[in-house]
């Protein structure tokens, strides 16, 4: 995560050219929030319940909808498709030059100054809603110390959206326990890398894996385009062992019961669980956690269609290319003028046919969820 936190990572790209989140995984993330087994009426003071129920005393409350928090949250992507549900919503993010460049929505007015994906997520909600949006806010702060910045159990929800992978957890789930209000829900949720569900698989899933995985985690057809020069690898280039905790689908990650200082009986055991998502047509690896089957009959993807140079700015949005970038100041010029990034997209197009001028990129997502008593 050092990467995105120097003042040199270019924020305004990694807004202008990750994706955004689709609607129904924030469909499955709100309708895991709304259910509860148990009701109790408003106006009791959350600490108080808190004490009351993790004591044992009373029934876990209703699901609030008063305060959001997102983990890590660079940009804001995820942070503003929260703002039809909560009445605040607060990004979490270490570093300055992303809360720089984060996004913010003073009044509907101002949605068309949103990328054209968040204006659409956002839009049915504000047909269909007739209160304003919620308040959205940003600190630079770790993830680690949400309490410190957050009421203690105040938080209705937490996320973490493309950054589960960094966190500490022995330190993170103490944290989130303190934050979390009764009845709160964590989600948590990674891409892995990108495949083209449009073309063959075996023409072109060895090269991604060539230039994007770690040298121990690329196949033998990939590992052989490396040896044999035609792919130069970015993928050992990441900061481990966070790429692999998100390669492998967030499985890695502990629930709090797991971590010592975390109190079991403040959270729903029953309720935890992990899904994968947006595999259709894709090559799916063995680590991962089960497949969604409703989710994958309902074609449920997380797609996006680039041109050529939007696949190349959104690769160059990678902290692997940044780093490897920054250890070889002399690729390009080594290279006839063509660095790392141009080179792979070069080799890439030569195995999809001729003439393609648009791709549909789709990327495997992980979701871990898990509810607060």
């Amino acid at each position: 995560m050092a990467t995105f936190s120097k003042s040199t990572f270019d924020a305004a790209s990694y807004l202008a050219f990750r994706p955004s989140y689709p609607p129904w995984l924030y469909d499955h993330v709100l309708a895991f929030h709304r259910s509860s087994r148990n009701v109790t009426s408003g106006g009791v003071d959350p600490a108080a319940i808190q004490r009351q129920h993790r004591g044992g005393d009373t029934p876990a409350p209703a699901p609030q909808f008063r305060s959001a928090w997102d983990l890590g949250c660079g940009p804001g992507i995820s942070t503003i498709a929260l703002l039809p549900h909560f009445g605040s919503v607060k990004g979490l993010e270490p570093s300055a030059n992303m809360v720089a460049n984060a996004l913010r929505l003073d009044s509907r007015s101002s949605l068309e100054t949103l990328p054209a994906a968040l204006r659409e997520l956002l839009k049915p909600n504000d047909k269909n809603h007739d209160k304003n949006f919620g308040t959205v806010d940003y600190v630079q702060g770790n993830a680690e110390d949400l309490d410190k910045f957050c009421k203690p159990a105040s938080a209705d929800l937490i996320i973490a959206a493309q950054a589960a992978h960094w966190f500490s957890y022995d330190r993170l789930w103490p944290s989130l326990s303190r934050s979390i209000a009764p009845g709160g829900t964590v989600a948590f949720w990674c891409y892995a890398e990108f495949g083209l569900p449009d073309f063959p698989e075996h023409a072109t899933a060895p090269l991604i894996s060539a230039f994007m995985s770690a040298p121990g985690r690329m196949g033998d057809e990939a590992r052989a385009l490396v040896d044999g020069g035609e792919v130069t690898n970015v993928g050992g280039f990441f900061e481990q062992p966070g790429r692999t905790i998100l390669e492998r689908g967030l499985v890695d990650v502990p629930w709090p019961w797991e971590v010592e200082g975390c109190d079991a009986a403040e959270w729903d055991q029953a309720s935890a669980s992990r899904s994968m998502h947006s595999v259709l047509s894709l090559h799916t690896n063995s680590e991962w956690p089960p497949i969604h089957n409703e989710s994958q009959a309902a074609g449920q993807v997380m797609d996006r269609v680039v041109s050529w140079d939007g696949l190349e700015r959104y690769l160059r949005t990678a902290s692997a290319v940044n780093n490897f970038l920054h250890q070889h100041p002399d690729d390009k010029a080594q290279h006839a003028g063509r660095d790392v990034v141009q080179r792979f997209v070069d080799r890439l197009r030569e195995n999809v046919p001729s003439g393609t001028e648009t791709l549909r990129l789709r990327w495997p997502l992980s979701l871990m969820m898990v509810k607060a008593r």
